[in-house]
Parts: structure tokens; C-alpha cells; sequence
């Protein structure tokens, strides 16, 4: 039988019980020691986990700033034809669309965000001037009535997450 090589006695290791901690740390490289460190931070951490994604879905889900909106714009039960659709904000912020031939419209913030701000709108409705300016392009007679565009009294609430706002606009009455 062959017996298995001791190992001299270390000058810091008192005594002959098992080795410390310490006298891991000690031989060991210095990466190692680093993946050690990091270990113990991130099992330290280990209950916090359960919180921190708690906080973070509940912060992506509250901080929707803008209400996805789209809708139909019908005038005497007709839908109405390339006319815009204006949501303006208390803080002055506007977002517009265009209605297509059945009517319907989906508000765009900018290029790359769609809806509107979430909060109360005057909303205006109007046939829109030409797209190119300098071309002696005639601005198209006004479809809507005014109630519904320079003296628009139209009030809609956006909020957050999708909506359909539809809009039964009559050529007749207040």
C-alpha cells in the first residue's frame, strides 16, 4: 500500500485542523478571489431579487406617458374622407391624424411614438390645407363645420394603454 504524501505544516495555519477561510484567500489567485467576491455579493443579494423586480415592472407599468388612440370620424352617419383629427393637450402639446376613406384615423405623437399624452384634449376636426406649400394649390373647401374645428367645444380624456375614440359629427344642430 501506498500512503498518501502529507503536506508540511504552513507557518500561518495554527494547529492541525482544517483550513480556514483565510488560508484559501491566500492561495488562491487573484481571479479567483475576484469571482469569490462577486459570488458572495450577488448570494447576499439573493433575497433583495424578488423586490428589486417587483419595483421595476411596477415602474415600467406606471410611467405610461402616452395613450394609444384611434377611432372613426363619421359626419350625418357618413365617414368622412382625409379630413385631420387634432388632440391638443392642457400644455399645448398637439398630435394629429388623417382620416383614410372609411373614416378612420390613428393618432401618431412623432415618427417614432404613436397615440397621445394621457390627460384631457380639445380636439379639433378640419379638412387640411394642401401638403405643398408655393405650388398655387387651392386649400380645399371646409367639410366639417366650424363647431368642430375653429370653435371646437370637443373635449376627449386619454389615458393610458388603448382606446377608441370615435367621433358622430352632424352638419346640423348646436
Amino acid at each position: 500500500m501506498t500512503s498518501s504524501p502529507t503536506l508540511p505544516p504552513l507557518p500561518h495555519r495554527i494547529g492541525a485542523g482544517p483550513p480556514t477561510s483565510l488560508f484559501i484567500r491566500f492561495h488562491l489567485c487573484p481571479l479567483t478571489l475576484l469571482q469569490i467576491h462577486f459570488m458572495r455579493t450577488f448570494t447576499d443579494l439573493k433575497c433583495l431579487t424578488p423586490a428589486i423586480g417587483l419595483l421595476i415592472s411596477l415602474c415600467v407599468g406606471c410611467d405610461s406617458k402616452f395613450g394609444n388612440v384611434s377611432g372613426k370620424v363619421m359626419l350625418d352617419g357618413k365617414p368622412l374622407n382625409g379630413v385631420a383629427v387634432r388632440f391638443e393637450d392642457e400644455g399645448g402639446s398637439a398630435t394629429i391624424a388623417r382620416t383614410n376613406e372609411s373614416g378612420e384615423y390613428v393618432l401618431r405623437y412623432s415618427l417614432d411614438e404613436d397615440g397621445a399624452p394621457v390627460g384631457k384634449h380639445k380636439v379639433t376636426i378640419f379638412t387640411p390645407a394642401p401638403v405643398v406649400e408655393g405650388t398655387g394649390d387651392q386649400a380645399p373647401p371646409e367639410i366639417v363645420p366650424e363647431r368642430y374645428n375653429t370653435k371646437s367645444t370637443l373635449t376627449r380624456e386619454v389615458a393610458s394603454g388603448s382606446q377608441v375614440i370615435d367621433f358622430e359629427l352632424t352638419t346640423t344642430g348646436p
